[in-house]
């Protein structure tokens, strides 16, 4: 006996048109490219006494469902093609848990973690209709699931959202590292300045905040740092001893 499905849209090809005077066709795409489906992260909730005592973002997720995290950082895309990506991935991860449980669950969250609001939120292509909820978070409507824009430019320098800072853009990123330097261990702030990109600018006026001084402690912290950078850059090391051979009166 054969297959029902090859049989089933055949008849679709071929009788649609005609059923419905042209009002309707019905073609068989080539088939899609497979490749693997990969969520940057899953938000699950632990405890939702305190979910509601912490700022927005975190106090926006339900606690009895997951949230499907989206971070694009410095370089990435945030064109609309790139949402479009997101959800497929939501929605693949949303399947394969209904296959692997075998019972329907929750509809869970999309959360796209960007700098910024998109050009392209306000334009006659956007699909969603964007409503600002709190500082810097935009719920997409409509949609039958949460779906939130997390524009990290805009949120504020608070501890609680340290995870969404690192995502910011131009000068708010500038600001965030002088910021995470007070808070966090020098060797974070350094291991971020790795993985961040920055124009020259930037990196500029980040170097502001190094001003001189003749603090002996703070003196010392620095050479400190600049001594286990040149451990860690030995190309960096050899091409000042090269420039101090080659300096007149050397």
């Amino acid at each position: 006996m054969g297959k029902p499905d090859p049989f089933g849209k055949d008849i679709f090809a071929e009788e649609t048109s005609l059923v419905t005077g042209g009002a309707f066709s019905f073609e068989i795409p080539p088939e899609l490219p497979v490749f693997e489906v990969r969520i940057d992260g899953l938000l699950l909730a632990h405890d939702p006494d305190k979910v509601l005592t912490l700022p927005p973002p975190w106090s926006l997720a339900s606690p009895l469902v997951p949230v499907i995290v989206d971070l694009k950082m410095q370089r990435d895309h945030l064109d609309l093609h790139a949402v479009e990506l997101l959800l497929h991935r939501r929605q693949s991860w949303q399947a394969a848990q209904l296959r692997k449980d075998g019972a329907y669950a929750l509809q869970p969250g999309a959360w796209v973690v960007a700098a910024h609001v998109p050009e392209w939120s306000t334009s006659a292509e956007s699909p969603w209709r964007w409503e600002r909820v709190a500082p810097g978070c935009y719920r997409l409507q409509p949609c039958w699931f949460p779906l939130l824009w997390i524009a990290a430019n805009e949120l504020p320098l608070e501890e609680a959202l340290l995870p969404f800072l690192v995502t910011r853009r131009g000068r708010a990123l500038v600001d965030f590292c002088v910021w995470a330097l007070q808070r966090r261990p020098m060797a974070w702030t350094w291991r971020m300045l790795q993985y961040v990109p920055m124009t020259q600018a930037q990196r500029e006026q980040f170097l502001r905040y190094f001003p001189p001084t003749d603090d002996p402690e703070v003196l010392e912290n620095r050479e400190q740092i600049a001594r286990g950078l040149l451990k860690v850059f030995p190309k960096l090391r050899d091409e000042m001893l090269e420039r101090i051979a080659a300096s007149p009166g050397v």
